[in-house]
């Protein structure tokens, strides 16, 4: 799905995440201390954006404070003259936790952090973030960093975009 102001933009991330089958993406990574980690939602869990499928962190039923952490390709955000932003779907019903962190290492260490925490989304929401700050790195990774609290819910993303932030800002109460 690309907003209007990004058609001719140079786009150096685009996942929707609808031809996983199982797993993540080719180049995307997948760890952490849960075995079940990240995955598609086709098949058992149909949660998605728009009747689209997603990536969820199955932590349905796990104990609280296990991780699934979920890695973009590595991005190179030299390669555009323009500010680039990354925009993202959340849906997350129960008090499991999501981070999202940027690595500029390739994603050996990730200690910058774009948005703390996201708790009980209990809708669908579109979910910008700027990456201005990292436009002299060639090798960023984008990270989502889940936390397992036992709530039974399984947080999903959709829509995973990195490309040139608009020029100016988008019109709202229209």
């Amino acid at each position: 799905l690309l907003i209007p102001w990004q058609l001719n933009a140079q786009v150096l991330l685009n996942e929707n995440f609808d031809a996983v089958e199982s797993g993540v993406p080719t180049g995307w990574i997948a760890e952490g201390t849960y075995s079940n980690s990240w995955q598609s939602t086709k098949g058992s869990y149909a949660t998605g954006w728009e009747n689209s499928y997603g990536l969820y962190f199955n932590c349905y039923s796990a104990s609280s404070g296990k991780t699934a952490i979920l890695k973009t390709p590595v991005l190179d955000l030299t390669s555009s003259t323009k500010d680039m932003m990354l925009t993202f779907n959340l849906y997350d019903a129960d008090e499991d936790e999501i981070r999202v962190y940027v690595s500029t290492d390739g994603g050996e260490t990730y200690e910058d952090n774009l948005l703390l925490t996201c708790e009980k989304v209990s809708a669908w929401q579109t979910i910008e973030l700027p990456l201005a700050a990292y436009k002299t790195s060639n090798n960023v990774r984008i990270v989502w960093y889940g936390i397992s609290s036992y709530g039974y819910s399984r947080p999903t993303i959709d829509n995973v975009m990195v490309a040139p932030a608009p020029s100016c800002a988008v019109a709202e109460n229209l």
